[in-house]
């Protein structure tokens, strides 16, 4: 399976603020180098490649997603979210991929309510 999950720019972010080169994330990863360069200049990312990469940087599924940093800026998020998140992170790849691709509809749905209710 090769879902298309994620924005290349959250890569390119992360691999900015942990200082960390393209062509070392491929020898950490063994994705070629070049794979990770148009992985950064796609709209979309893997969810294999994803996987490889949380895991040569240490990171849970969801800190790809969200970066705590900016979101503890931008919304108030309870402990209680962030416990949920790593709950289902420890869910295999395919049950993860769903709750979060379900997650993600809901979102584009509430979206896209709060867009028809401010044209009101």
């Amino acid at each position: 399976m090769n879902n298309k999950i994620a924005d290349g720019d959250r890569l390119a972010k992360i691999l900015k603020d942990r200082k960390i080169k393209q062509i070392r994330l491929s020898e950490m990863t063994g994705i070629h180098q070049v794979s990770i360069s148009r992985a950064i200049k796609s709209i979309h990312l893997n969810t294999e490649d994803i996987k490889k990469i949380c895991d040569a940087l240490g990171m849970e599924i969801w800190e790809f997603f969200i970066d705590e940093k900016d979101l503890a800026n931008k919304c108030k998020v309870s402990s209680e979210m962030l416990e949920i998140a790593q709950i289902i992170e420890k869910f295999p790849p395919e049950i993860e991929r769903s709750i979060i691709q379900s997650i993600t509809a809901h979102i584009d749905g509430l979206s896209l309510m709060a867009k028809y209710l401010k044209k009101r």
